[in-house]
């Protein structure tokens, strides 16, 4: 369901700020702190407009050095997504579909209403 939803997801760090960028939408990361970091692993809580409360996860380096493991159990419980270092080159082919500003930031934009529906569908925490 959740990869139904967001399709190719990719968190990107523009100038100091960070975004979310999703197949059907665009979010910046305005709330986001460390709650506990690890030798190998952080754990984290992010905000997500999406589902409208913080989310926690658990980001975990990956031991063979291509990027590092996003696991949740909120909104789907054993959740699991893998992250790897884009080049600027890979960046621009898998954005150059969305509008920018003249700042050079991806526009923000809301999610659809499929994606909302499929969020609500999700079951919450307990």
């Amino acid at each position: 369901m959740v990869s139904e939803m967001l399709g190719f997801t990719m968190v990107a760090t523009i100038k100091g700020r960070r975004f979310l960028i999703a197949k059907s939408y665009v979010e910046e990361i305005l709330q986001h702190r460390v709650v506990r970091r690890g030798k190998d692993y952080a754990i984290g809580e992010t905000y997500s407009a999406v589902y409208e409360r913080m989310l926690r996860s658990r980001v975990v380096r990956d031991f063979d050095g291509t990027g590092y493991w996003v696991c949740q159990d909120d909104p789907v419980g054993g959740f699991r997504e893998h992250f790897k270092p884009m080049t600027a080159a890979e960046f621009h082919e898998e954005t150059s579909h969305l509008p920018f500003d003249e700042a050079g930031f991806p526009v923000v934009t809301p999610p659809d209403e499929e994606t909302l529906r499929i969020a609500r569908s999700l079951r919450k925490p307990g």
